[in-house]
């Protein structure tokens, strides 16, 4: 299992984590957090924010407070999410869901990528908010759970333990040069491997993706002593 490193500027960083590693709690494997894999690396550093722990992709974090910071005042106004889904093929090919999630507002745009036999790839939008499985519980509550999602439901998979998930692009407003959000920067996770065994056209879903940097590479059990 390896971290890699998609982006880093000025403090900020993207990285690419892998199903199966929490982002930050609750505590449940022997492998290391990845807010703890930072840490390791930069003593004041600390990710920006959650993704389920089965669910893969760009996740951000930032060297010191002074990035975390201002990704925690601004983050709203400042980063649009889009993943990537296998999910159980719907009959529409386009849809929003706008569902409050736990008496809070929550909406959801879906369009249908590719279809193969039952299965469809989803890219799915966070347009308000990004609440506690806002997307799983979203593309369950219109018929097409995510493959391997057990908790909603989805269709059975060998490919991960967990479901189908995978955070494929951030686009996010990092600070000029007055401390100000600067330019849009869009930064992309190549398309993990357990993906590549559902027949879809991956060469294409991939194109623009970011080379690695560096990889970290994930202690096994007992890697704090």
């Amino acid at each position: 299992m390896q971290v890699g490193v998609l982006f880093s500027r000025d403090g900020f960083l993207a990285l690419n984590k892998p199903p199966g590693m929490c982002s930050q709690g609750p505590k449940d494997t022997d492998i290391p957090e990845l807010w703890e894999m930072v840490r390791s690396i930069y003593p004041t550093g600390f990710v920006a924010h959650r993704i389920d722990k089965f669910t893969s992709g760009v996740n951000l974090a930032g060297v010191s407070k002074t990035q975390i910071g201002y990704l925690a005042r601004h983050w709203h106004s400042i980063t649009q999410k889009t993943y990537l889904a296998i999910t159980r093929c719907p009959k529409w090919d386009e849809t929003i869901v706008d569902r409050s999630l736990n008496g809070k507002s929550a909406i959801t745009g879906f369009r249908v990528l590719e279809r193969s036999g039952s299965f469809a790839l989803m890219e799915c939008r966070l347009l308000q908010n990004g609440r506690t499985h806002q997307i799983r519980k979203h593309l369950k509550s219109v018929g097409s759970p995510i493959v391997g999602d057990r908790k909603y439901n989805g269709p059975v998979t060998e490919a991960r333990l967990g479901q189908m998930l995978h955070a494929w692009r951030m686009e996010v407003r990092l600070p000029d040069e007055s401390g100000k959000p600067g330019p849009w920067t869009t930064i992309q996770a190549a398309v993990p491997d357990d993906f590549r065994s559902f027949d879809f056209n991956w060469h294409h879903w991939d194109s623009g993706a970011n080379d690695t940097l560096e990889d970290w590479v994930v202690p096994t059990a007992g890697w704090r002593n």
